[in-house]
């Protein structure tokens, strides 16, 4: 069997099985039945349907007219490929929380101070995780960061002894 006919039904036989488990059906429940009873439970399936049913239908067409000396059809790359994104849509969904929960910006022991601060600055939030790896060391805050300058300028040199909180009052940078 050529590769994107067996890519094809490999995809094809994740999906049924997959909707068999979800709906404990059995072996003898046809793929369309599977379909229809599914429409009811899960929203991408709804909302895939038609494709699903419709390759289904290819499905069918290249396991029973398959021929391995001289196969009547072949699937294209495009149409494995989307049976695949299907198939990955059905068993590992996008949740919600994903959709709306902004990246967690993190930083790494290494990371001059520095750019951690322009990170919270830029991203608005005044505490960073810093990772080591996968492991968390600490969490790295807008207060520990002034504290640290201060600080690194206790002998009294240094710019911030020579920068006004707010300026003239036009260009304040504590709000």
């Amino acid at each position: 069997m050529d590769d994107l006919t067996s890519r094809f039904l490999d995809s094809f036989a994740t999906i049924e099985k997959h909707l068999r488990r979800m709906l404990d059906a059995n072996r003898s429940a046809t793929f369309n039945e599977l379909l229809g009873r599914a429409v009811s439970r899960d929203r991408s399936v709804r909302r895939l349907r038609d494709q699903l049913k419709t390759l289904g239908e290819l499905r069918n067409f290249l396991v029973h007219e398959y021929k391995s000396d001289q196969p009547l059809a072949v699937p294209s790359e495009s149409t494995v490929l989307r049976i695949q994104i299907i198939r990955d849509e059905l068993l590992s969904p996008v949740r919600l929380v994903d959709l709306f929960r902004p990246p967690v910006e993190i930083c790494s022991p290494s990371d001059p101070i520095g750019v951690a601060a322009k990170r919270m600055l830029d991203g608005s939030f005044s505490q960073v995780p810093v990772y080591s790896g996968n492991t968390l060391m600490g969490l790295l805050t807008s207060e520990t960061v002034a504290r640290w300058l201060a600080a690194q300028l206790a002998d009294g040199q240094g710019i911030l002894e020579e920068r006004l909180v707010c300026g003239d009052g036009s260009d304040c940078d504590c709000r």
